[in-house]
């Protein structure tokens, strides 16, 4: 699903990424983990085309993302969600429009989009929150309603970056049960997080970025 080859990434002279080499599969939930500005967030743009390698090759379902031109990016993207830990939800829509906003934009019917979304919302807990605003919830409710968001598209790839960062205990581990179960339905999920409680004793996979490099792979 997701291979990287020898992938680095320079701004100007900084080296952020250098030979990253790696590949998820189909249903894989696998950590990203590192020192603050190991890399993180700088790997999950480059699946996400926000940023381009410098050198080395990025497969995403079977896609050269690192040789695509900027017109067929929107098709490498309506593989992907994105859970954010800043949230980034419209707080002038209700968390009904929230989720709804790339299918209404897409030209879904309605009717179709009522029923798909009330799903999605049921599925995360928020379903009685629909006509609610963004900002009259918890921090952890929101993250629902965002990961809601990220799965409208049936994504093959989640990308979480920090899914946690603003959460209490209670909260995280809500949130993490969701991005378990997304994985098991065979949806690959990567989380980026400097947190270790969130994957010691997982037994889930984890690369560990440190000084640009893929420091180690492991199973926590």
């Amino acid at each position: 699903m997701i291979v990287f080859s020898n992938v680095a990434k320079h701004f100007d002279n900084k080296r952020v990424l250098h030979d990253v080499s790696f590949d998820l599969k189909n249903g894989d939930l696998v950590f990203l983990t590192g020192p603050s500005g190991a890399g993180k967030t700088t790997l999950l743009k480059l699946i996400y085309c926000f940023e381009r390698p410098s050198s080395g090759k990025i497969i995403i379902d079977n896609i050269d993302i690192s040789a695509i031109t900027q017109g067929k990016i929107p098709q490498v993207r309506r593989k992907i969600g994105i859970v954010f830990q800043d949230f980034r939800l419209f707080t002038d829509k209700t968390v009904f429009d929230n989720v709804a906003v790339t299918l209404q934009f897409n030209g879904m019917h309605p009717q179709k989009i009522r029923g798909y979304v009330n799903e999605l919302l049921e599925k995360v807990g928020m379903l009685k929150a629909t006509r609610e605003f963004p900002q009259h919830l918890s921090g952890g409710e929101q993250q629902r309603i965002v990961i809601a968001r990220a799965m409208v598209s049936k994504p093959k790839v989640i990308l979480a970056d920090e899914p946690t960062g603003n959460l209490d205990d209670e909260n995280a581990r809500t949130i993490m049960h969701l991005l378990k179960e997304i994985s098991l339905k065979g949806t690959t999920v990567l989380i980026a997080t400097h947190h270790k409680d969130l994957f010691q004793g997982s037994g889930h996979r984890v690369l560990h970025l440190n000084n640009s490099i893929i420091e180690s792979d492991y199973a926590a």
